[in-house]
């Protein structure tokens, strides 16, 4: 028996899956030109039901440089008899238009499940990646002191300041898992979304001033707002802050 069809019996009880649903499919770097996706069970806007199967990785042609990709998944003959088949588009998602979950399929095209995005380089190489089947979709092997993972570098902002994560942070994510350096002896740094106004007394995640000369750091969760930004402020001044982007959690 195949794992997409065992996935189907085992989970659904019968031919009507939940609108929404997605089983398996989880991301899969291949190589820096080959995206893929595990087998699974995938509801489909346009079909109304679901598809299974295991996907053929693809080769998207001449990606461009420093550009997201989109991955959706379809159905080879348009019925939900047919074989999973992705797709790498710069078109991004949106919701289903009788919002389920965070289902989203591709813009104008109902046809295609969104499924995750993928980031070239300045040479147009997918930055390798590895995602968890709870949706942790994590940068691997990658600079992350460096750009573009490195989002703010030397920052000194006494007041809320803006911090864009979307080189590094697809559309589709609300929740970032950061790393914040702070090299001051006298000032703590304190973050948010970017959609909250950052203050030493409003923030989800807090970097302590250093005891002495070094470094302080801190990892966490936080999360962003629908543009991919982040705020954040030190306390008094004259400190230096760092923040990279480790990961991000997965909506689909």
């Amino acid at each position: 028996m195949r794992l997409a069809e065992w996935l189907k019996r085992r989970f659904l009880t019968d031919d009507t899956a939940p609108v929404g649903t997605i089983i398996g499919f989880n991301p899969q770097w291949t190589s820096s030109a080959v995206l893929g996706a595990s087998p699974g069970v995938v509801y489909i806007e346009s079909l109304g039901g679901t598809i299974s199967g295991t996907p053929v990785d693809i080769t998207p042609s001449s990606p461009s440089n420093n550009t997201w990709y989109h991955v959706y998944v379809y159905s080879s003959d348009g019925t939900t008899a047919g074989t999973p088949t992705l797709e790498a588009s710069t078109t991004a998602p949106v919701a289903f238009a009788t919002p389920a979950g965070f289902a989203r399929s591709k813009t104008g095209d109902t046809s295609r499940r969104y499924l995750y995005s993928a980031r070239t380089n300045g040479s147009g190489q997918f930055y390798q990646f590895a995602c968890d089947q709870q949706g942790l979709f994590k940068w691997k092997n990658q600079n992350l002191s460096g750009s573009p993972f490195r989002v703010l570098s030397a920052g000194s902002a006494t007041s809320s300041t803006n911090v864009d994560c979307s080189a590094v942070v697809p559309t589709t994510a609300r929740s970032i898992f950061l790393e914040i350096v702070n090299t001051s002896t006298t000032t703590g740094v304190f973050v948010t979304s970017g959609d909250v106004t950052a203050t030493s007394t409003d923030y989800e995640l807090e970097c302590a001033a250093v005891p002495a000369a070094g470094a302080i750091i801190v990892f966490g969760f936080i999360g962003c707002d629908a543009s991919q930004t982040l705020n954040y402020l030190n306390s008094t001044g004259g400190g230096a802050v760092y923040l990279d982007v480790c990961a991000f959690n997965l909506q689909r």
